[in-house]
């Protein structure tokens, strides 16, 4: 189809936001936030909510939820080409959400964190098969995550573990494609040495950061027509990788220095790797960036 995609040219919209934090005891603090917004005769909104409790200065617990009702974008509303059709009689994307997170600090250098949370869609807006959006059966999405920071004069570094899934027990046929997609799971970490040199004319840093991935997940499938990132597709199931990158950045005064040498083991167990299905990834790449920062 050529020419515009959308259906309608003209619409009105209008957005408010409310954030608010108070301490109740020195080691207990909540937040509230909600905002509203609307479009053409559509009115959505989101509220959330968290409380944090510190009983002992190394530690933070935190727990929070939330829960909300939103209006279609443009494009599920008016998009229509030959590939992809919006639907004006769709229905807001409603649901909730909660989690609890706790972070420990490990002496004087190292945190220890971990997040778990669930969130439930009802109404999601996904192409069908044919291409038309439409109102999906409700579905949850349940991820964990633990992370190691360490951080010291000298050293830096990350670790961290993530697994998220989808979970359904609908036949609709964009619910077993979610269902389907697969355990996601990352494994990421980074170290770095940082220190001055040269009587402390420059500082530097240097060091490693990568992730593995065990795969078997099917990854969010990008939509050209749309320029859109859309699950719940027919994407393919992605063959596990991992990458490495090699870093070293320098501060020289008014001068910055950046050397990255990206995915050095390109072709070490495994030949090129997907992040997005039918989207190959860079082979071994060497980039060099430079800073001047003028000051009067």
């Amino acid at each position: 189809r050529s020419g515009r995609s959308l259906s309608r040219t003209t619409w009105l919209g209008w957005n408010s936001e409310l954030d608010a934090e108070v301490s109740v005891l020195p080691m207990l603090s909540v937040g509230v936030s909600g905002s509203a917004g609307g479009r053409s005769g559509r009115v959505g909104y989101t509220a959330s909510g968290s409380v944090t409790v510190e009983p002992f200065p190394w530690m933070r617990v935190e727990g929070y939820g939330g829960l909300g009702s939103l209006v279609p974008d443009l494009q599920p509303l008016y998009w229509q080409s030959e590939s992809y059709r919006g639907n004006r009689e769709l229905t807001h994307e409603s649901g909730y959400a909660t989690g609890v997170l706790a972070e420990v600090d490990l002496g004087r250098w190292f945190r220890f964190g971990m997040r778990t949370g669930a969130r439930e869609v009802r109404n999601g807006i996904f192409p069908d098969p044919e291409g038309t959006f439409v109102n999906i059966d409700p579905y949850a999405t349940l991820a964990t995550s633990a992370w190691l920071d360490l951080d010291s004069p000298r050293l830096e570094g990350h670790l961290s573990a993530t697994i998220q899934e989808f979970a359904t027990t609908s036949s609709h046929p964009v619910n077993i494609q979610l269902n389907q997609g697969g355990q996601r799971m990352w494994f990421k970490g980074s170290f770095y040495w940082k220190n001055y040199v040269f009587n402390r004319a420059a500082y530097i840093k240097a060091g490693l950061t990568g992730m593995i991935s065990p795969g078997g997940y099917a990854s969010a499938d990008y939509r050209v027509p749309m320029n859109r990132w859309q699950h719940g597709g027919e994407a393919r199931l992605l063959p596990d990788f991992h990458r490495l990158d090699v870093d070293l950045s320098a501060r020289i005064r008014w001068f910055m220095l950046l050397i990255r040498y990206e995915n050095v083991l390109d072709g070490v167990q495994q030949l090129g790797y997907f992040e997005t299905d039918g989207y190959p990834m860079p082979g071994r790449r060497f980039l060099l960036g430079v800073r001047i920062v003028f000051t009067n």
